[in-house]
């Protein structure tokens, strides 16, 4: 295991894709796992990664039976992450918003699971609110 470790760790750090993977393996073998220990069920289920960086997690959370869409602020990470879920064959969604402006949630009204994982530290504390409300 610390071997895995240490290459998702390298990954990481060389390059877009490098991210993507080691956002696909953290979901895939630590956050799934755990999310299913607690009785959450992804099949069929409409998932919302909102700040999905390089789509890693939203195309395992997809692998794992969601109708997953990832939403970021940033351009660059969109196109990583859709090279990414490319690759990866994934039928996924990817949104070039902000989330936390009333324009940005239109259309995400439904979802019936929310992914926030490694983003409110990045949100002002005044507007965290508006982003989960």
């Amino acid at each position: 295991m610390l071997f895995l470790k240490n290459k998702l760790k390298e990954d990481r750090l060389a390059s877009d894709q490098g991210y993507a993977h080691y956002e696909y393996e953290l979901t895939r073998r630590i956050i799934i796992p755990l999310l299913r220990k607690w009785g959450i069920d992804f099949a069929g289920k409409k998932l919302l990664d909102i700040g999905c960086a390089l789509g890693g997690s939203t195309v395992a959370f997809w692998e794992n039976g969601s109708k997953s869409v990832g939403v970021d602020i940033e351009a660059r990470y969109m196109k990583g992450a859709k090279i990414f879920a490319k690759k990866k064959e994934a039928n996924v969604s990817f949104v070039l918003t902000d989330i936390s402006t009333k324009k940005g949630k239109e259309g995400f009204e439904k979802q019936q699971i929310i992914i926030l994982r490694d983003v409110i530290e990045h949100v002002p504390p005044e507007r965290r609110k508006e982003l989960i409300v």
